[in-house]
């Protein structure tokens, strides 16, 4: 019994031991990498200053494209801009310059079927550029196709996907309409998205849509065409501006910041330690994303919005407004917040009906967060009617109707770079992160003056025929 209570206090011991060099270990190894990264962020910094300075220099850091438009809206920037360049008709006067090569880098470098296999779509060896006509946002009686390419012979649909999920069957739908068609010869469906991935909604048609993808297609495509106009500044810049955005999407960063990127490297490779702490480094990092993300929306908003709140009005804090979790992005992440306030509109007499409430999110993939109103549910008919009109005369647009409910009215965008490094760096001052919530609380203060109109107007009209202008101002 003794040699057994013996053995066991000595393996107690041996595991105190050993528990004791562990922790040692993790200290001296955190205390390396602390020692490391000091000087790393020294140089980093320091290299970033240096390379700001070089853009500014040489204006490197203006696009047109991304000033005018987000650098992920899919229809306003990147659909409205491809249709321009494969319109022969469109003002850049190089007639089926860029369409026809846009036909020969598909045949080129093939395109992929559902199931991976490639095509090289010989089918459409007689393509006629001259002839072709080109359709942005066509709207057919169940859809709208970004991108409509007719030409005699053959009909090519583009649907155009960089961060937004597809429309319930919507490319089966594609496939369906191109089908019915009264047209003699191939009919193409085209599911173009960064990376080639799959469409999810092709259902059994599957093997009747061709995958194309931003980084294999139009890349290349974009280098013919600067190669192809380089006597025609304006178009050529052009050309270049977007080519350095769509960069941005697919690698982070433009042409321009390859040569910085190229510099980090060489720094990262004078402190090797970094790459062995990066997964805990990276865990961290995304740990205090999500503690900032979850107080700033959660606690910072409505903060600064009762302090807004009781400024305009005179009176002391009102604690009107509480935010809560919609949805999540996933169980770590906010995605949607709901603010709630005695502003709520009521789209029915009804009480037991939801009632539109204002909401903001973050986009992950696009580091935007928006805002606007919105109902979980799909409206009915004569609440869409109501709301249509509404938002007409408010001089809002307002989705189509297959549009998927959620922001009914639309959305608005108050900040492009929500949750970045840069904007995450920045708000762990506790200066910076007050005047940025102070910021977008203003932007959600001056919307819900709007909605305050929308209630009113509501009240007041009970069906969608007896709105009319007055009711807003």
């Amino acid at each position: 019994m003794e040699t057994d209570i013996q053995e066991l206090e000595e393996g107690l011991s041996a595991l105190d031991q050993y528990d004791r060099e562990m922790r040692a270990r993790e200290e001296d190894s955190l205390r390396k990498l602390e020692e490391s990264l000091d000087p790393l962020a020294r140089e980093l910094d320091r290299l970033d200053i240096a390379h700001q300075t070089q853009l500014k220099a040489a204006k490197g850091r203006f696009n047109v494209f991304t000033v005018l438009r987000g650098s992920g809206e899919e229809t306003g920037l990147h659909s409205a801009w491809l249709a321009y360049l494969l319109n022969p008709k469109a003002e850049h006067d190089c007639g089926s310059l860029f369409l026809d090569m846009f036909v020969e880098t598909l045949k080129e470098k093939g395109v992929e079927l559902h199931d991976g296999t490639r095509d090289e779509l010989q089918k459409i060896n007689n393509f006629n550029g001259d002839k072709a006509e080109v359709k942005s946002e066509f709207w057919f009686k169940h859809g709208r196709i970004d991108i409509l390419i007719s030409s005699p012979g053959s009909v090519i649909a583009i649907e155009n996907k960089i961060w937004a999920y597809e429309q319930p069957d919507q490319i089966s739908r594609y496939i369906k309409y191109l089908t019915s068609m009264n047209v003699k010869g191939e009919k193409i469906v085209l599911y173009l998205t960064p990376e080639g991935k799959k469409s999810a909604t092709a259902g059994k048609l599957e093997d009747r849509y061709r995958r194309i993808s931003y980084r294999g297609h139009i890349l290349p495509w974009l280098d013919e065409c600067l190669r192809e106009t380089y006597q025609y500044v304006n178009i050529n810049q052009a050309l270049q501006q977007y080519k350095n955005a769509l960069c941005k999407i697919l690698d982070g960063h433009s042409q321009l910041e390859e040569i910085f990127m190229t510099k980090i490297e060489d720094i990262i490779r004078k402190h090797p330690s970094i790459i062995g702490h990066w997964t805990d480094i990276k865990s961290a990092v995304d740990r205090l994303r999500c503690n900032c993300l979850g107080d700033f929306l959660l606690n910072r908003l409505p903060t600064e919005l009762d302090n807004l709140d009781s400024t305009k009005s005179g009176s002391t804090k009102s604690g009107r407004f509480k935010a809560r979790r919609f949805r999540d992005f996933n169980k770590n992440e906010i995605q949607t917040v709901i603010f709630t306030d005695d502003q709520n509109l009521l789209l029915s007499d009804d009480p037991k009906k939801d009632n539109f409430v204002f909401a903001i999110e973050w986009v992950k993939e696009t580091n935007s967060l928006i805002y606007g109103t919105i109902l979980g549910r799909d409206p009915a008919p004569d609440e869409q009617a109501k709301l249509k009109k509404l938002s007409d005369m408010l001089g809002y647009s307002y989705p189509p109707p297959e549009y998927n409910g959620f922001w009914l009215s639309g959305y608005r965008t108050c900040s492009d770079d929500f949750m970045t490094d840069k904007w995450l760096f920045g708000i762990l001052a506790e200066d910076n992160c007050l005047k940025e919530a102070q910021r977008i609380a203003k932007v959600i203060y001056d919307y819900l003056e709007i909605v305050k109109k929308w209630a009113d107007a509501l009240s007041q009209a009970p069906s969608a025929g007896q709105v009319n202008d007055t009711v807003l101002r």
